[in-house]
C-alpha cells in the first residue's frame, strides 16, 4: 500500500511540475562549451577525446544510442563533440565541424529536422555553422557562427521570439548578434553581442525580469553588461562583467537565493564574485572564482547536495574545485571538477547520477543521493577556468613615460593587452610585431620587428570589473610556441606582464617608493 501510495503521489507531481531543463553548464558567450547537461530524466557528458556518453531514462530516444532502453551507466553516442544540452526528453550537439545534431522527442518537432516523426533514437543533424545550442522542455534554440539566433518546437508561450505564435519543426531565425543563449519551460533568454539581456515567452512569476507579469512573443530588455544566464522553470539567474549574480522569478522555495521566498520580477543581487550558473526546476547552483560550489532552492531529495533535505533560501557550499554545474530539470545536480572527475547528487531515479545504486527493485523508491559523489570511468573535456579580473589604476611607465592604459589584476598580478605593449615598445630595441594567422589560428609575434597599428591598443578601459576566462589561444614568438599565461577577457587576450618581459626582450621592475611598475626596453 505504501509503494502504491507513493507512486501515485509521484505520478500527480511529474503531471502538475512539469520539469525544465537547463543550458549545459550554462553557456555564456558564444564559443565557451560545455562539458555537461542534466535533463529531466537524463544526463550527458563529454569526456577528454570528444565522445559524448549518455545515461538514465530513454522513454523518448532521448540518449541518442539506437534504443530506447534505460541506462544506468554512460553508453558512448557520438564523437567529435564540442558542446551538449538535454531537454525535457530530449538532446543535441555541436561537433567540432559546427554542425548541430539533435535526437529524443520529436513531439513539438523541438528536433528541427522537419519530420513529423513523434521520436528519433538516433541522432540526426539539423544545421550547419552552429556556435551555441540550448534546449528547453520542449524547444530549442542555436546561435550561428554570424550571430543569428535559430529557434524551433513548442511556442505556446512565444518562447521561439520574434513575434511568432505558431509551432515550428524547422529553425526559424529569430534575431542577430547573439552572443549567448538559454531556454527554459516557456521563456528565454539571450545575451547580445554588446552584452545587454533581453528575454521573452511565459512571464509567470516575473520570469522574465522587466518588473511586470505580462508575458511576451517579442524581446524585451532587462539587463546591460551581462556575461552569463541561466533559465529555469520559472526563475532565471545571470552574472555580470563584474562577477555580481542576480535572480529573479519564482521563489516559492528559495531559489533566488535572496534569504527570501518572495517572488521577484525585477533582478535582485545575490553574490559577488561568480563565474558559472545553472538554474533547475526550484533551485540554482553557482561556482566563485575560487572555485567553489554553492547551492540554493528547492531540497527534495537532496538535490543540493549539501547533505540535507532542508531548502535553502540563502546559498549554502557544496564543494570546492568545481569548473562546470548542470542542475537537471527535476532533481539531480552534476558538477565537474578542474582534475576531470564528474560528480553527481539528488535522485537517482532511473539512475540519473550514472553509478549503480544497488536498489533500484522499486524505481518509485530508488536511493537518493544528498552528497556529491563521483561518477566512475568518466574523465571529462578540460573545462575553460574563469575568474573575475578587477581594473586596476596601476601606475606604470615605459622607458621612463608615464602610460595609461587598461590592466587587470587577476589572482595578484597584472595583464596586460599584447598589443598594448607592442604598441608602446615600438621604435625601441624591444619592439616586436604583433599579426594574426586566421588559418593555423595563432598569435603569431617576432622580436625586432616594427609593430603595424591596428585598432583598439592603448584603448581607456571602461574602469568596471570583468569575467576572464583562461585563453586557449595559440601564440608562437620567432616562429616557437609560446607557453604565455593569458586570460580572455571582452573578445581580447591579457597576458603576463612579467612573463612577456622574459620573452620579448624588456624588463620589468617595481618601484616600491613610487608604487609604480618600470618597463624598460633592452
Amino acid at each position: 500500500m505504501k509503494k502504491r501510495i507513493l507512486s501515485l503521489t509521484l505520478a500527480l507531481t511529474l503531471c502538475l511540475a512539469l520539469a525544465a531543463p537547463a543550458s549545459a553548464h550554462d553557456m555564456g558567450r558564444t564559443g565557451e562549451y560545455a562539458v555537461i547537461s542534466c535533463g529531466s530524466y537524463h544526463t550527458a557528458a563529454l569526456r577528454t577525446d570528444g565522445s559524448l556518453w549518455t545515461w538514465g531514462n530513454n522513454l523518448r530516444g532521448q540518449l541518442g544510442d539506437g534504443t530506447r532502453t534505460e541506462r544506468t551507466a554512460p553508453v558512448r553516442v557520438l564523437d567529435d563533440v564540442t558542446a551538449v544540452s538535454c531537454g525535457e526528453k530530449h538532446t543535441a550537439a555541436i561537433r567540432s565541424d559546427g554542425s548541430l545534431w539533435t535526437w529524443g522527442d520529436n513531439s513539438s518537432g523541438q528536433l528541427g529536422d522537419g519530420s513529423t516523426e513523434r521520436l528519433r533514437a538516433t541522432p540526426a543533424k539539423v544545421l550547419d555553422n552552429v556556435a551555441a545550442v540550448s534546449c528547453g522542455e520542449l524547444y530549442t534554440a542555436a546561435i550561428l557562427t554570424d550571430g543569428s539566433l535559430w529557434t524551433w518546437g513548442q511556442n505556446s508561450a512565444g518562447q521561439l521570439g520574434g513575434g511568432m505564435s505558431a509551432h515550428r519543426s524547422t529553425p526559424a531565425k529569430v534575431m542577430d548578434n547573439v552572443a549567448a543563449v538559454s531556454c527554459g519551460l516557456g521563456h528565454t533568454a539571450v545575451i547580445l553581442t554588446d552584452g545587454s539581456l533581453w528575454t521573452w515567452g511565459d512571464n509567470y512569476h516575473g520570469r522574465l525580469g522587466d518588473g511586470t507579469t505580462v508575458s511576451r512573443r517579442d524581446p524585451v530588455k532587462v539587463l546591460d553588461d551581462v556575461a552569463m544566464v541561466s533559465c529555469g522553470e520559472s526563475h532565471m539567474a545571470a552574472i555580470l562583467n563584474d562577477g555580481s549574480l542576480w535572480t529573479w522569478g519564482d521563489n516559492l522555495y528559495g531559489q533566488l537565493g535572496d534569504g527570501t521566498k518572495a517572488d521577484r520580477s525585477s533582478p535582485v543581487k545575490v553574490l559577488d564574485n561568480v563565474v558559472a550558473v545553472s538554474c533547475g526546476l526550484d533551485r540554482t547552483a553557482a561556482i566563485l572564482s575560487d572555485g567553489s560550489l554553492w547551492t540554493w532552492g528547492h531540497n527534495y531529495d537532496g538535490k543540493l547536495g549539501d547533505g540535507t533535505t532542508i531548502d535553502r533560501s540563502s546559498p549554502v557550499k557544496v564543494l570546492d574545485g568545481a569548473m562546470a554545474v548542470s542542475c537537471g530539470g527535476h532533481d539531480h545536480t552534476a558538477a565537474a571538477l578542474g582534475d576531470g572527475s564528474l560528480w553527481t547528487w539528488g535522485w537517482n531515479k532511473n539512475c540519473l547520477l550514472g553509478y549503480a545504486d544497488g536498489n533500484t527493485e522499486d524505481e518509485y523508491e530508488s536511493p537518493v543521493q544528498t552528497l556529491p559523489m563521483q561518477v566512475p570511468d568518466i574523465c571529462l573535456r578540460e573545462v575553460v577556468r574563469k575568474t573575475v579580473a578587477q581594473p586596476t589604476k596601476q601606475n606604470l611607465t615605459v622607458n621612463g613615460a608615464a602610460q595609461d592604459i587598461e590592466i587587470y589584476n587577476i589572482d595578484g598580478s597584472s595583464y596586460f593587452k599584447l598589443r598594448d605593449l607592442a604598441a608602446l615598445l615600438n621604435g625601441t630595441g624591444s619592439q616586436f610585431s604583433v599579426d594574426y594567422d586566421a588559418a593555423a589560428r595563432t598569435i603569431v609575434v617576432k622580436t625586432g620587428e616594427a609593430y603595424a597599428a591596428a585598432d583598439g591598443e592603448l584603448a581607456e578601459g571602461a574602469g568596471r570589473s570583468a569575467i576572464a576566462a583562461v585563453s586557449s589561444q595559440k601564440i608562437t614568438i620567432n616562429d616557437a610556441a609560446a607557453e604565455l599565461t593569458a586570460y580572455n577577457i571582452g573578445g581580447s587576450n591579457y597576458f603576463k606582464l612579467r612573463e612577456l618581459g622574459a620573452a620579448l626582450n624588456f624588463d620589468v621592475d617595481w618601484d616600491a617608493e613610487t608604487s609604480t611598475v618600470v618597463v624598460a626596453s633592452r
